[in-house]
This record gives C-alpha cells, structure tokens and sequence, in this order.
C-alpha cells in the first residue's frame, strides 16, 4: 500500500494524532499491569515451571499489557514529539533551548507535583509508604525519590532526558547517516559502561538517551524505511507488537518474571521493537492499518495519558486499602480461590476513579500550564533573540565590510 501522507522532512508537520493515541494505550497497559500486579508475589518465568491454568491467565495479561515495555515506548516517543518541535524552531539553540526548557518544565512538572500531593495525602491515610514523611515528599517533588508514587522513576527519567535532549537533537540533525549511527551505537553502549548501583536516578537517564535518540531517527528516517519494506512491514509490525510484550519477560536465561536482574538486556532488546512500531505508526498514519489510533476512545485516552499515568497508583493505592484490606474470612478464600477475577474487578474500579480524576487534571492543570509554558516559551525566545541582537548586527556589518 502506497503512502500518500506528507513526508515528516517538509515543512508541513503537524499535531500526531496516531502518536497520541498510541501514549493513551501505553498509558493504558501501565494501568493494567499494575492492577493485576497484585496478589502474584511470585511471578514464574515460563520456562522454568508450568505454573497453572491462573498464572499463564495473569502471564498473558502481562504480555498483551506490559507496563515495562510501554514506558519504554513513551520515551521513544518523546524523543520522536520533540524532535518534530524542535524541528519547527526557527531560531538557533542558544535561543531555543531556554524557550524549550520552560515549555517542557511546565509540561511536566505541574500535574506531578499535584499527583505527588495527592500520593502523599494517601501515604499518610494508609501508611503505604510506611516511610512517607516531609523529606520524602521534598525528594519526590524535585526528582530525588520515586518511593512515594512508584510510576515516578520514568518521569525523573523523562525530565533529565528533556533537558539534555536539544544538545542531542542539535549534533544529530548536523551530521550525516554514518554519524548518526555512531552516536546511535555509542549511546547503546552508555546502557553497560556507565558504573553507578541500581536506580541511581541522578544518571539512570544517560541509559535511556539511546531510546530519545531513536524517536529522533525515526522522526528522519523512518517513513523512508517503512516504504521500502513495502508489503513486508504489516507482518514485521505484528512480529515486533508480538516481541514488545514478550521480551520483558521471556528472556530464556532468567528465571524472574519481569526480568528484574538485569534490566539492561531488556531495555538493550526493546529498542528495535519500539523502533519499528513507532515508524509504522507514523508511516501509517491516515491509513487502513491505524485506524484503531483514530478512534475517539483512544484519542480521549491519548489526550489524558499523562494525567491517566500519574494518578492511577494513588488511585489504586487507596482503592486496594479500602477494599481489600481486614477481608473477612468469607472474601479472603474468593481471592486466594478467583484472584484474576478479583484484580479485574480492582482495574475496572481503579480504571474508572482514575479516569475522571485524569480528565479534571487535564482541563485544570495541564492544559492552563501547557498554555502557559506557550506564553512564557514566546517571551523567553524574544528576550534571548533581543540580547543578541547587538552581538548578530555586528556581525552583520563586518560581513558588508
């Protein structure tokens, strides 16, 4: 089938549709996993047990909606969105980055710190952190801490991407394909060599750069690829859907169920995955094969992803204290006997208290905030562009002499 959409190197590049339905979902999947993540302590590999008609129940369910994978493709997809805005600055770095940053900051950081709050008010209601106190809320609030809100160690990882993330996109676009693939292979390597201990969040986003670094090739390249696939990429995008649940998972060597130990082999396995579903994405868009991506669900869940991600755990936190807490002996054997059952019930509950709290969030957080880091964005750009003008018009005139 012929692509007949504009190519993204032209100076028509417009709002993503597809790609935001595509964050809905992913957000989605986060929710789901983490709704049928409880009652499973142990959660057996595939290949090392044959663990029952429930496990491989539950194990399915992590494979069609798998969290780790999903947040994955979020940061490709970042790297993918701001490329595309970057693209469309017309004024140099040193003038775009500061206008960049406070966009992104106030993209960010409002809804977060709200959700923080708000995780915080349900630590001390129900003592899940036990630990939550002052000094933890203040190391959550400024990308120190993930312990009070769980999902938060890929927005800390998202906001130290996003600053560094210009400078990438600035050395990426001026070199050529050999270049861009050292830099590529290079950040690849950053995965195993750079020495710190696990989850050090200070550096934890040099590992993911590789995959902001993606998004930015598919953003120059992908659509050329996929054309030359031709009738090859429908397949190859089922087969890559297929290996972005199992993967995380599936590793023959291993022996835990999320892959745990050792989670840069996965990150390492994923990127040609959420590669290629993100260029068929975007190649499709318009098309037969991304309809779904159209529908007005997925784009309501597109539009409220962000909000959707970072309530759903003070949701679910609540919502399992409530109702699954001092059980009475009748209730505890349902839910040692019907577990998955029980955890459907907890997501469509969770699923729907989330929902409506993402959809205020979105209209009276983000959106003002987002609309305002336009406005501040704008100013900042005319000053920077005000105080070098004198430096560009003496330029100009040693250029006329």
């Amino acid at each position: 089938m012929q692509n007949t959409n504009v190519s993204l190197n032209s100076s028509q590049r417009g709002f993503f549709q597809e790609i935001e339905s595509l964050r809905g979902l992913a957000a989605l999947a986060v929710v789901i996993e983490h709704c049928f993540w409880f009652f499973f302590e142990a959660k057996p590999g595939i290949f090392n047990t044959y663990p029952g008609v429930q496990p491989i129940t539950h194990w399915l369910i992590h494979t069609v909606f798998n969290g780790r994978a999903s947040v994955l493709l979020f940061f490709i997809m970042s790297g993918f969105v701001l490329g595309l805005q970057l693209k469309n600055e017309t004024t140099s770095l040193l003038i775009g980055w500061p206008a960049y940053v406070v966009r992104r900051v106030l993209r960010i950081v409002p809804a977060m710190w709200v959700s923080v709050f708000v995780s915080y008010g349900v630590a001390l209601l129900t003592g899940s952190p036990s630990n939550a106190d002052i000094a933890m809320l203040v190391r959550t609030l400024f990308f120190w801490d993930f312990f009070l809100q769980a999902p938060l160690w890929s927005i800390n990882i998202e906001m130290g991407c996003s600053l560094v993330f210009p400078l990438l996109y600035f050395i990426s676009t001026r070199t050529g394909k050999i270049t861009n693939l050292a830099i590529f292979v290079l950040l690849m390597a950053m995965i195993f060599i750079v020495p710190m201990p696990p989850w050090d969040l200070r550096v934890e986003f040099m590992r993911s750069l590789v995959l902001f670094h993606a998004g930015l090739i598919v953003g120059e390249y992908g659509t050329t690829w996929m054309t030359a696939l031709g009738r090859l990429r429908r397949p190859l995008f089922w087969g890559a859907l297929l290996g972005f649940g199992l993967i995380p998972q599936l590793w023959i060597f291993q022996s835990t169920f999320m892959f745990y130990d050792d989670r840069r082999w996965t990150l390492l396995a994923e990127i040609p995955f959420c590669f290629f579903i993100l260029s068929y994405v975007v190649h499709e868009r318009g098309q037969p094969g991304t309809a779904l991506l159209r529908q007005a669900w997925a784009r309501y869940l597109g539009k409220v992803s962000y909000s959707l991600f970072l309530f759903h755990w003070p949701v679910l936190v609540i919502v399992q204290f409530y109702l699954l807490t001092d059980m009475s002996p009748a209730l505890s054997a349902i839910v040692q006997r019907y577990p998955l059952a029980v955890q459907g019930v907890l997501f469509a509950v969770v699923l729907s208290i989330s929902l409506v709290v993402a959809s205020a969030s979105y209209r009276w957080v983000e959106k003002p905030f987002i609309e305002l880091g336009r406005i501040f964005g704008r100013f900042v750009k005319a000053k920077s562009r005000k105080n070098l003008m004198p430096t560009e018009a003496g330029i100009s005139v040693v250029k006329a002499h």
